[in-house]
């Protein structure tokens, strides 16, 4: 069985860091709540990846996820169920007819 967790922020414009923060950190919260021990996320090159380790990093420090969470950033091409969560997350996005074919397997929440 698949199931989903879609972290919503608002985003005005310019970069994506701060909205990309808080859906990270939510989703922290979230594998915390759900016992999710080992993530794996998309790639966005070296130095983006790194905001993303200290993110989650932090969050964890905090007290806002379990400690032993493992997570690491692969690339699509390596890591083929990252396709998984780009069709869900599109689909959710697309709203209308696209939402309703993964609402069933779909949490949200905000970030």
């Amino acid at each position: 069985p698949v199931r989903a967790i879609v972290a919503i922020a608002e985003h005005p414009g310019g970069s994506d860091q701060v909205p990309r923060d808080a859906c990270l950190v939510a989703l922290v919260k979230s594998f915390a709540e759900l016992a999710v021990q080992v993530v794996v996320l998309d790639t966005r090159g070296g130095d983006r990846d790194r905001l993303d380790r200290r993110t989650i990093g932090t969050a964890i420090a905090e007290g806002q996820g379990v400690s032993d969470l493992h997570y690491e950033h692969r690339g699509s091409r390596s890591e083929l169920l990252l396709g998984l969560p780009d069709a869900i997350g599109w689909a959710y996005g697309a709203g209308k007819l696209w939402r309703k074919e993964v609402e069933a397997i779909v949490t949200r929440i905000q970030a």
